[in-house]
């Protein structure tokens, strides 16, 4: 039982210290991967990564979401992966000092920190310390649990016999890590129960044990990864990673072993210097062969396993891995909503060109796309309603509404062009309206520059910057001076010309009218960026 308690209370500390790290470091997470991993270097992010995000599932669940949004490619992240694999290590370097006696001091230091401040900052911080007085009694308590196994025992007897198999142990602790989630909480265990005063694994077992742990972390991320080609190659290519290095290890375990005995009798730091040094090991080894890897992951994964019946209508990034740090739900949610505003984009450019072209059959193909906008907006709203309200800072609640806003834009954005701008199209073509090459030239401008605008708001949202929503700001007057100016020279010219002209002005006057619509909603994004908005001075043309 003192085992079992101990495990839970491993379990809980991870968990505890990826929330308090989510409020130290919140979303900045994800945009320093976004922004570093292109760099050189890529090795370091990924350890910088792990330090900052302790959990082997949530590395995991950043390295899917950041190569399925693009910004990253699988190969590049597979470098970033070999750094945090050695990263992650630094947790379980921690524990495996004999420092579980100091467990309570740092209980008491997170609860006046967490319990009775109300900055931001030193909540998280107090969360922090809090996790690691849990992981230390966790492993004070299987350290007393392993004290009290009888060596001679049944259960002694069985480790005896699997130690002349050291495969069947570390397929054990790989399905082990794969249920905790967790390659911490399981090398943390593999640490207590190597405890002097009761030995429980022998060295052998434990190095085994440590590789298992290792590979079952890299099942997991193919499971999270699973669903999309490049992200299901990135995670095949980190477990053969993984696994080809564990089988050497296993291949010269007595080797291995004398050499962790030479370097400390602490069976503790033993594991824990396994753990390191094999992650260490595959990052060397491994890191110039990651062409050679990806080049193998595309040959027994080809393009061509591709899922061509995706359906649209469903989320792809919500609910990716555990959502219990409010941060990495809001990146999930953030990068839902851009899938959004990128098939609200699409409708846009495709209306224009059912437009020009006279498409009829395109128009109703875009019509379509909007019940596949609703239904994600429907996903991601029930989603970020999901979310723990009390569970969420100031920051987080914040983060939470601005993104219900911008959703709600880009779904108004899909009613304008499903109800009013596919039907005027349609009314053109069938009642054959024709309008002047100058009005084509005015339409395609304001076309472009609303294209620009849209662009312009999803950077805003996904960066925050309060420069780019100024920008937009300004491009927002302009489209409306502009527009102004173009309807009052459609008005004026009513009057004058045949039945046909009427028609076409009153097409042009009507889709004019649609497209400041559509890119009022767009802009409304910076009115939460950019303090004093609405007196924003106006753009001039070409600016």
């Amino acid at each position: 039982m003192l085992i079992l308690g101990g495990v839970a209370l491993l379990l809980h500390g991870v968990r505890t210290l990826r929330k308090g790290l989510d409020r130290l470091f919140g979303a900045q997470l994800g945009l320093f991967l976004q922004r570093r991993s292109s760099g050189p270097g890529a090795i370091f992010v990924g350890m910088v990564m792990a330090m900052l995000a302790p959990s082997s599932t949530s590395v995991s669940v950043l390295a899917v979401q950041t190569v399925r949004s693009g910004h990253v490619s699988a190969r590049r992240m597979l470098v970033i992966l070999l750094g945090a694999d050695i990263g992650l290590t630094l947790t379980v370097q921690l524990l495996s000092f004999n420092i579980d006696h100091l467990a309570p001091l740092f209980l008491a230091s997170g609860v006046l920190l967490y319990q009775y401040t109300r900055a931001i900052r030193s909540r998280g911080f107090g969360q922090v310390l809090l996790s690691l007085g849990f992981l230390f009694m966790g492993i004070g308590l299987i350290r007393n649990g392993a004290s009290q196994i009888d060596s001679q025992g049944d259960l002694g007897q069985i480790l005896r016999i699997a130690g002349h198999n050291p495969l069947w142990l570390a397929a054990l602790a790989g399905a082990l890590a794969i249920a905790l989630q967790s390659s911490t909480a399981t090398v943390g265990m593999l640490m207590a129960l190597t405890a002097p005063g009761g030995l429980v694994l022998t060295p052998e077992l434990s190095v085994a044990a440590v590789v298992g742990a290792n590979v079952g972390v890299g099942i997991t991320m193919l499971i999270i990864g699973w669903q999309e080609i490049e992200t299901r190659r990135l995670a095949l290519a980190n477990l053969l990673a993984k696994a080809s290095a564990g089988a050497v290890v296993l291949a010269l375990l007595g080797h291995v072993v004398v050499l962790l005995t030479k370097m400390t009798s602490s069976f503790p730091r033993q594991v824990a210097d396994a753990h390191t040094g094999f992650n260490v090991c595959k990052a060397v080894v491994m890191f110039p062969l990651v062409g050679v890897l990806m080049s193998i992951v595309e040959h027994l994964i080809p393009s061509s396993m591709a899922r061509v019946s995706e359906d649209p209508s469903k989320p792809r990034f919500l609910g990716l891995g555990p959502t219990d740090g409010n941060s990495f739900a809001l990146s999930q949610s953030m990068r839902e909503i851009l899938r959004v505003a990128e098939i609200v984009r699409g409708m846009c450019d495709d209306v224009w060109r059912a437009l020009r072209d006279g498409n009829e059959r395109l128009v109703k193909q875009v019509s379509e796309r909007d019940n596949h906008v609703d239904q994600l907006e429907a996903s991601i709203k029930r989603f970020l309603a999901g979310l723990d309200a009390h569970s969420l800072d100031a920051d987080q609640s914040m983060e939470r509404l601005r993104q219900l806003q911008y959703l709600t834009e880009l779904e108004a954005i899909g009613d304008l062009v499903d109800r009013n701008l596919c039907t005027l199209v349609l009314k053109k073509i069938r009642r054959r309206v024709a309008f002047s090459p100058d009005a084509w030239a005015e339409l395609d401008r304001l076309d472009r520059q609303i294209n620009e605008n849209m662009l312009l708001a999803d950077a805003a949202f996904h960066t925050r910057d309060s420069e780019l929503a100024a920008k937009l700001l300004r491009h927002k007057d302009y489209v409306d001076r502009r527009v102004r100016e173009l309807r009052d020279t459609q008005l004026a010219a009513l009057g004058y010309g045949s039945q046909d002209s009427h028609d076409s002005n009153a097409v042009h006057l009507d889709l004019l009218t649609n497209m400041r619509r559509v890119n009022s909603h767009i802009c409304r994004v910076a009115f939460t960026l950019v303090p004093g908005a609405m007196t924003t001075p106006p753009l001039q043309a070409g600016s």
